[in-house]
Parts: structure tokens; sequence; C-alpha cells
């Protein structure tokens, strides 16, 4: 297994960028928590999305994947008999409406802990109201300084956005052993001219030297223009062997259309970012011809292990796509939310499930591709990752090169 590992020092931040709309909510009163322990009263989820807002494409079907979750979960009799109760809101990354829901969440209907918040725009307005309320806070969109080091309140459930340049360049460099590449490649970075793009794109540089990678940065247009002509025409000067991305799937798509026109080689290997493309993306850049195209996967989708085969079963019982980019972000929120409500005990109050939380490991029964675990040095929780294709030949998605295990030097 590869090895990412990358100082703490450097804080960088992320955004989780969005397109689109779909709009769902669900969810009802009471439970709670906390209250008495009575064997009907449920454990109860807050879900805090944008379904309405910036985020709405990548927050509605991580919405779907956690309702399919809590859903299987309480088929198969709940955590120790009882259910999870699912209550989810919509802020639309409203910052007056993300503080309005995460209080209603809390004293209305007495959640233990809230899960949700793909959008990196809610964090940073609700973790001062978790901490001041020792609320955990499960959370896709997370900032990479509130969890190294670990802000007490917020715990990822996806890939360290800080770690995932570095980690697409040890893909990279796991096709060089197989010859794919050359043992000391020329690598295109292209990032989008944000802050947070920017400053992630120092840990990618950082890694790059460390582990002897020629790096040719590129900008690229701003988010969701899908003008990339000129990106692929730098790109295509440089002479590069590879290309390391934190695209969103349109630009992706259109760099991928310019690149069969303007004579790139459409086989050159090409690692995105988690956010850059569900199987349905990467079917669409396999029938455009380009046979490089790797994204950044969490968790495993393929069926063969007993969570991923679980997975499965509970997106088709709620009519859900697998497909869909972004249902497994909630999906593994849901899970780890209902193994920790099983270690708390009943009643779960905010605090208990967050001393709970905090010191959480478990593989999900093989869902991910090893341990989701938190520690007082580190609240990122995936800590091993693949990257996965689509296989034109066989019609199916499959993983490519080795596992990349995230590690943080503290």
């Amino acid at each position: 297994m590869l090895g990412v590992r990358i100082r703490r020092a450097g804080r960088l931040a992320c955004a989780a960028i969005a397109v689109g709309l779909i709009a769902a909510s669900c969810g009802s009163d009471g439970g709670g928590g906390g209250g008495a322990a009575d064997a009907s009263s449920p454990f109860v989820l807050g879900g805090q999305f944008d379904l309405s807002g910036i985020a709405r494409a990548a927050s509605t079907p991580a919405s779907k994947g956690l309702q399919a979750a809590v859903d299987g979960v309480n088929r198969r009799g709940g955590v120790d008999g009882r259910k999870i109760e699912l209550v989810i809101r919509d802020d639309g990354s409203n910052t007056a409406r993300i503080t309005s829901v995460y209080r209603e969440l809390v004293t209305s209907s007495n959640a233990s802990a809230i899960a949700g918040l793909v959008s990196s725009q809610q964090t940073p307005v609700v973790v001062p109201l978790a901490e001041r309320d020792k609320m955990a806070l499960i959370d896709a969109g997370t900032p990479g300084s509130f969890i190294q080091p670990p802000n007490p309140s917020v715990f990822s459930s996806s890939a360290n956005q800080n770690l995932q340049g570095p980690a697409q360049l040890a893909y990279i460099m796991s096709l060089a052993g197989q010859g794919k590449v050359p043992a000391k490649p020329r690598v295109a970075a292209i990032y989008y001219a944000t802050p947070s793009s920017t400053e992630a794109l120092e840990a990618t540089k950082a890694y790059a030297t460390e582990v002897g990678i020629d790096l040719v940065t590129v900008e690229s247009p701003p988010v969701g223009q899908g003008a990339m002509g000129p990106v692929m025409s730098a790109i295509r000067s440089a002479n590069v062997d590879a290309i390391v991305s934190g695209l969103i799937p349109t630009d992706v798509i259109a760099a991928v259309k310019v690149a069969a026109t303007s004579g790139l080689d459409m086989s050159m290997p090409w690692a995105n970012y988690s956010f850059g493309g569900g199987p349905e993306v990467l079917k669409e850049i396999a029938g455009l011809g380009h046979t490089g195209y790797a994204v950044l996967a969490t968790v495993n989708i393929l069926g063969d292990t007993p969570g991923s085969k679980t997975f499965l079963e509970d997106l088709k019982a709620n009519g859900v796509d697998p497909m869909e980019q972004g249902v497994e972000v909630g999906y593994i929120q849901g899970i780890i939310a209902a193994e920790v409500f099983a270690k708390c005990g009943f009643p779960c109050e905010p605090e208990k499930f967050r001393s709970t939380i905090s010191t959480f490991s478990s593989s999900l029964d093989d869902l991910a591709f090893g341990p989701v675990a938190y520690s007082d040095q580190d609240h990122s929780g995936i800590g091993v990752v693949k990257f996965a294709k689509w296989d034109a030949a066989t019609g199916n998605l499959t993983y490519a090169g080795d596992a990349v295990k995230l590690e943080v030097k503290v």
C-alpha cells in the first residue's frame, strides 16, 4: 500500500463545489438523543444539507444516501432494537438559515449529532455553535483547518481535501512502478484560482518535491465555465506524462472533449479528486475515448464485500441509483452514526455521542478501503483511498493502481 504523509503545519482549506438542483426533505419532531429510555424512543440524527443553494448538486445525492443508510439500519432492526429517526433540513448555504436550521435540529428535534454539511460554507458557521453545545458534526465539506489539528466537534466523513492532491500523485507514482509513466514523471496539476484550491495546491507541490515529480501548474477558468481550450493547450505544450486535478465533472468532461479534438494522448493517466465524478461521469468520459481518467474513491461500491453489498441493497430499496455521484457521501455518514449509537447506548446525549465518536474506529464491514478512525490527533476519518476507473471493454467500474494510505505527520 502506498502512503501519503503531509506535515500538519500548513493549514489548507477546501471547498465542496456543486452545480444543479434536486429538492428533498424528510423527518419529524420528537424522540431525541436524550429523554426517557422508553423502548419505543428512537435515536435521533439530524441531517443538515444545502438542497436549494450553490451546493445542491453535491448535497442532494448525499441526503439520499444518508436516508438510505438510516432506512436500511431500521429495516434490519435498528440499533439494539431502537430505530434511528432522521430529520433532514435544507439551509440553502444561507448564513442565517444555516444557523436557524442547526438550532432547530438541536432544540426542536433533539438530535444527538448532525450529519450532512457537504457545503464548505456550512461548517464555519455551525462549528462555533456545535462547540458551545458539545455537538458532533459528521461533516463531508470540512475545511482542513477544522480537522488538523482537530476541532472537538468536527468529524470528517470524506477524504481529507488537504491530502487528495498528494494521493493523486501517489497513484501516478504507482503507475510509474508498472512502467505506464516514467519513474520521474512530469505531471500537470490543474487547479481553480480560488483561495481553497490554491492553498490545497501547496500540499500537492510539497509532495511532488518530496517524491521527485516535475509538477507543472495550470490554472483553470472559474468553476463550471467549461472553457478548457487554453488549459488543454497549455498541457499539450508542457509535454507532460500525466495529469492531476481538482475539477468538477462538467469541467473535466469539457476538458476531455477538447483533448479528443486537439491531438492529446487519450490514454494519458489523469487523476481527479473525490468530487470529480461518480460512475456515470467515469462512464461518459470513457465513452468519449479517454481511457486514463480515474477519480479518487473513498468507499467500495462494487458489491464484493459485506458492507458494499449492503450499500447496494439499501440504495436499491430506496430507489436510489448507485451510479449517482455523491450518494456514498451521505451513506457512509449514516453507517458511522449507527455504529456510534451502538457504542454510545441509549439515551445518547450530544456530549456522549461526541465523546464516543472521538475514539471511533471501524471498517464499516469493509465498505471503506481501510479503517474509518478518529483520534486526538486527527479527525480526517477516511484513511485509505483507491482510484476508480470505467473499463469500457467490460462496461464496469473498476479500481486501478494501489490503495493509498493517507497520513499526517503530527
